[in-house]
């Protein structure tokens, strides 16, 4: 009876502190959550830019950088200690695995694929004139993790386009390979700044969308 009587009273208990086990570890999440809330892991893979000293992570780490409730950290190791970044950026397992042992709420991956310049013929009167429009493109991935939560919040392609110059030719023949039709080095520095500067904003909106910070 006494036996019966103990285990009665130890289940009775179990079931008393179980509401305040499950306050316990759901508050020592928030803790976990509200110390790396702010810290944003970020990689950026791009080329040397062309015709810009500029990038898409200076220009990134520039506009999150005026976010007071983010923090912005490059993905890489901390410590010597830490593995290198993922070889396969592609690859979610690994990209999470790898940023919750380095540590941090988020992990942003940008991939850019492609940075080009576009002439597209907008306007013609044959044997007359024709007009060209020049467009700056650049093109490529994101991929954005919760690493606390375990959930990849987006992995999407993105493209952004501006328009360049505007050029008339006026001439009996459509010569696309004349010289008039080029940009200046100046005009293709100030496009391709122009360029990635929306791509960085366009991709901060993301950010923005999916975590609300």
């Amino acid at each position: 009876m006494c036996n019966r009587k103990h285990k009665r009273d130890v289940g009775r208990l179990w079931w008393l502190m179980l509401p305040v086990v499950a306050a316990l570890v759901f508050a020592l999440l928030q803790v976990a959550e509200s110390a790396q809330e702010r810290v944003l892991l970020l990689k950026v893979v791009q080329g040397d830019p062309a015709w810009s000293d500029a990038s898409v992570e200076k220009q990134l780490h520039q506009i999150l950088s005026r976010n007071q409730r983010l923090r912005v950290l490059p993905a890489r190791p901390i410590y010597d200690d830490q593995p290198p970044f993922p070889e396969d950026l592609y690859n979610a397992d690994s990209l999470m695995h790898w940023g919750l042992e380095i540590g941090g709420r988020y992990l942003m991956v940008v991939v850019v694929d492609k940075t080009r310049l576009e002439r597209r013929k907008s306007f013609s009167l044959p044997l007359i004139m024709h007009m060209y429009q020049t467009y700056g493109v650049i093109s490529g991935e994101l991929r954005l993790m919760d690493l606390i939560r375990g959930r990849m919040l987006a992995s999407e392609p993105f493209e952004v386009k501006i328009k360049g110059s505007r050029v008339l030719q006026q001439t009996f023949d459509d010569d696309r390979g004349d010289p008039s039709l080029h940009m200046t080095a100046m005009q293709k520095t100030q496009l391709f700044e122009e360029l990635q500067q929306k791509a960085s904003l366009l991709l901060v909106e993301r950010l923005q969308e999916l975590t609300g910070v």
